[in-house]
């Protein structure tokens, strides 16, 4: 995942495109925006963990936005989601459906997902358009609350009369599937518009006496790409096909019409499949979002020790005692030796019949206390570098599949901590991301704070030669009363440590 662009969800009318470092800080006044930006991670999370009628689930397990009429800006009747990422073409060598027809990406592929939602009523909200981009191609489908498309466009041409028979639902994922409704008598009716249209262009062009056969493997092997790449491969295949399908294309270009007509014709064809693949990644990089949520769980003196296998920590760590008391003793030696070497003691967990306690034992003293006693600081702050620790030592092997990023957003993670303690937090993080990279994971950490301090020890870091600028990125967000809205804009650090595009007074009281 590259960037994130919001529009019309609470007060951010349009953040614009927010570019994802390894470590993203997010700041502002209160209600100024920055909590909404954050828990859309937390958001997308649960919607795709619950069966729903649509595309989010509003108010779930991790975070509470009411429903579509409350989220929605002041003033709007509709709100959208952009996404940027990478899929390595690579990744994609898969078959979809009919065997004979591959789909594959040509080339590494760059693409920027728009899904713009209304309200449906009844506390439903729909897709209402669609929108993917990538290299020079552009795909646009708009829909009605019950799913039928009204308009399909590629790359501006309109296809809204071949796909008419379609309609969109949604199965697992947040992007919705087009099928072909049963018929009456319950037997699917006939999709073969595209695909016939593709067969008669070509015959149209092949010789008379062509099989159906090398026309289809044609149609099958014609991958989805740039112009450029596309027509490269048309070029580089021809010699499988028949001779006058080498000639058609070497008097092509890439604006003669003929070539855009089948190239658009391609992509209408495999769109569905282009769509499973886009969903399969992000729901296999949704579920990589982690969240901590601002108020961490008090610690307890006992708690009672349960049968339950416990994989990861929950978003306010109250089930903190039990992951640890889960993990088996070579990976407990190793979270216990991490959280040592920057924080200076390390959790045990000692058992007193049913019940277990969360014990912090001083590195250099060895004296033992029960967290109760150490301070509320350390109970907030064992939560978030026990879950830092867990997404990189266990993290999902589903991530592998597309090799997407690991995100951990944390809302206000400076609770309750001295300014000392602060830094060594910052610490742990930027550790944990040089730590991920050698793991070859990609880390990106989200933080939602109001501590100076945390902003003036990155610049150090930065200055120290301890952390690159480049893997920083400042989020500051502004409400602005008279219109209700929140003003998003990116900063960031030079080599120096020092922060560029920021507005003087800042911190300052108002």
């Amino acid at each position: 995942m590259k960037s994130i662009k919001i529009k019309n969800l609470r007060s951010i009318k349009n953040s614009e495109n927010i570019e994802l470092s390894a470590l993203n800080i997010l700041l502002g006044q209160n209600s100024s925006g920055k909590s909404t930006f954050l828990r859309l991670f937390p958001l997308l999370k649960q919607s795709i963990e619950a069966r729903t009628r649509g595309p989010i689930l509003w108010y779930g397990d991790y975070v509470d936005f009411g429903d579509f009429n409350i989220a929605v800006s002041k003033g709007e009747n509709e709100m959208s989601f952009e996404f940027e990422f990478q899929i390595p073409a690579s990744k994609m060598q898969r078959r979809y459906y009919n065997p004979r027809f591959l789909y594959n990406l040509l080339e590494d592929t760059n693409f920027i997902l728009t899904l713009t939602m209304k309200s449906g009523g009844e506390n439903k909200t729909f897709i209402s358009q669609l929108i993917l981009s990538f290299f020079d191609q552009k795909t646009e489908i708009s829909f009605d609350a019950n799913g039928k498309i009204i308009s399909y466009l590629i790359n501006n041409e309109d296809f809204t009369n071949m796909m008419k028979n379609k309609v969109a639902i949604l199965r697992n994922g947040i992007i919705p599937t087009l099928f072909v409704p049963l018929e009456e008598n319950r037997l699917p009716k006939k999709d073969y518009d595209v695909l016939n249209e593709l067969k008669k262009f070509l015959k149209q062009r092949l010789r008379a006496n062509t099989s159906e056969n090398k026309i289809e493997n044609i149609i099958a092997n014609s991958g989805i790409g740039s112009d450029k790449y596309f027509y490269e491969n048309l070029l580089e295949n021809s010699n499988k096909y028949p001779s006058t399908w080498g000639k058609i294309i070497k008097k092509w270009d890439l604006k003669s019409s003929d070539f855009i007509k089948y190239k658009n014709l391609i992509i209408v064809l495999k769109y569905q499949r282009l769509l499973t693949m886009v969903d399969d990644y992000l729901v296999t990089a949704i579920s990589n979002f982690h969240y901590i949520k601002p108020l961490r769980a008090t610690a307890e003196r006992y708690y009672r020790r349960q049968d339950l296998a416990v994989a990861t920590v929950d978003a306010q760590g109250s089930n903190l005692a039990m992951f640890i008391d889960n993990l088996t003793p070579k990976k407990r030696n190793e979270f216990q030796e991490w959280i040592k070497k920057t924080f200076g003691f390390y959790p045990v967990i000692k058992t007193v019949e049913r019940h277990v306690s969360i014990r912090l034992i001083d590195a250099k003293t060895n004296n033992d206390f029960n967290i109760t006693d150490k301070g509320f600081g350390f109970s907030q702050i064992l939560p978030i570098i026990t879950q830092l620790w867990s997404i990189i030592y266990e993290s999902n092997i589903n991530r592998q599949r597309f090799n997407v990023p690991i995100f951990l957003a944390i809302e206000q993670p400076e609770l309750h901590l001295h300014p000392a303690l602060q830094a060594k937090l910052i610490d742990s993080f930027i550790e944990t991301i040089k730590l991920a990279k050698e793991k070859g994971v990609e880390l990106k950490l989200i933080l939602e704070t109001h501590s100076q301090t945390i902003v003036n020890y990155i610049g150090h870091k930065i200055a120290d030669n301890d952390f690159s600028e480049k893997e920083v990125s400042i989020v500051l967000f502004e409400f602005q009363e008279n219109t209700n809205n929140s003003f998003v804009k990116q900063s960031n650090y030079n080599k120096q440590g020092f922060l560029e595009n920021w507005p003087i007074g800042f911190f300052e009281p108002k």
